[in-house]
């Protein structure tokens, strides 16, 4: 056989398909058990979890996971939730009846004067002071509802006491520059009115910021035009 002829039985005996299936493989075989090792296990586990129980608390944070809602009925009405005061009333005692105090004094009795010295005491320098310090007023409210809603009267509706003063000097500083920017030399009847004028709107305004100014602490009501 000659050189040439071999390598073309070779070429076709590569392009023959040989049937890769096998009869044995066709038989069905159950897998094999791998046998594993014994998982580890500790000794304390049951203390750990005895321990890790006793510290567990339920529903601390959370809450429970479904809570039962209400029937649409039972819907949340108006002044359900209220806490009512307690109607058993405890008779008042005092915690010392025997003893009472002094008399306030009256209006006419001369206030104690202390001569300041060599040895100022200044314990009772504070209490003369306290003494003579006049009482806090309580802020004015209005109460409207019979649930106790109340509402402070300064800022319902009446100007405040610190927005006229402002204001009251704003129209002060303003006519105050009218007033400056007027001529020396007032010749003209006109210009005699316009000073008159201007000195007399000056006047009410110094009179309106000094009397507001020293009644701060008293009761003052203006009327809306």
């Amino acid at each position: 056989m000659t050189e040439y002829q071999k390598i073309v039985i070779g070429k076709k005996f590569k392009d023959i398909q040989i049937p890769s299936e096998n009869i044995y493989n066709l038989i069905l075989r159950s897998p094999e058990i791998q046998n594993k090792t014994p998982r580890y296990q500790s000794k304390y586990s049951n203390k750990t979890k005895k321990f890790y129980g006793s510290k567990k608390k339920p529903h601390q944070t959370m809450g429970y996971a479904k809570t039962p809602l209400k029937s649409p009925a039972e819907y949340l009405k108006k002044h359900t939730r209220e806490t009512k005061p307690n109607k058993e009333s405890k008779p008042f005692s005092c915690l010392d009846i025997s003893h009472k105090r002094p008399p306030v004094p009256k209006k006419e009795d001369a206030p104690l004067i202390i001569h300041e010295g060599k040895d100022k005491n200044f314990i009772s320098l504070n209490k003369l002071d306290v003494i003579r310090k006049p009482a806090l007023r309580p802020a004015r409210k209005s109460v409207d509802t019979q649930k106790g809603d109340s509402f402070f009267l300064e800022f319902s509706g009446l100007v405040p006491k610190f927005c006229m003063k402002k204001g009251l000097r704003a129209n002060w500083e303003r006519l105050n520059t009218q007033y400056m920017s007027l001529p020396l030399v007032i010749d003209t009847k006109s210009l005699k009115s316009r000073k008159l004028e201007l000195e007399r709107k000056l006047d009410l305004l110094e009179h309106d910021i000094y009397f507001l100014e020293k009644n701060e602490e008293n009761d003052i009501y203006v009327l809306p035009e």
